[in-house]
């Protein structure tokens, strides 16, 4: 996809989406997702998840490990209302 704006909102798209997929908000830093714009032919998303004693640490270490070193964009679980 060579347009990159196109690619970059193909990108938002698909993280927000995969996100609601699993009740969760997209966690979609900026610098991420300018990042994933100029290293990705075509844009995806896919739903992962971890061991559970992870949620035990402050959120910002996970967060900041999936966004810093692996790259992903985290997803947080939606609020009851």
């Amino acid at each position: 996809m060579a347009d990159v704006s196109e690619r970059r909102e193909l990108i938002r798209s698909a993280v927000t989406n995969a996100a609601h997929a699993v009740g969760g908000n997209a966690v979609i830093d900026p610098s991420l997702l300018d990042e994933g714009d100029r290293t990705r032919r075509m844009a995806s998303a896919r739903h992962r998840s971890f061991d559970a004693r992870f949620l035990e640490l402050p959120q910002e270490v996970p967060i900041a490990t999936m966004q810093d070193h692996q790259r992903y964009f985290p997803c947080g679980m939606r609020q009851a209302a």
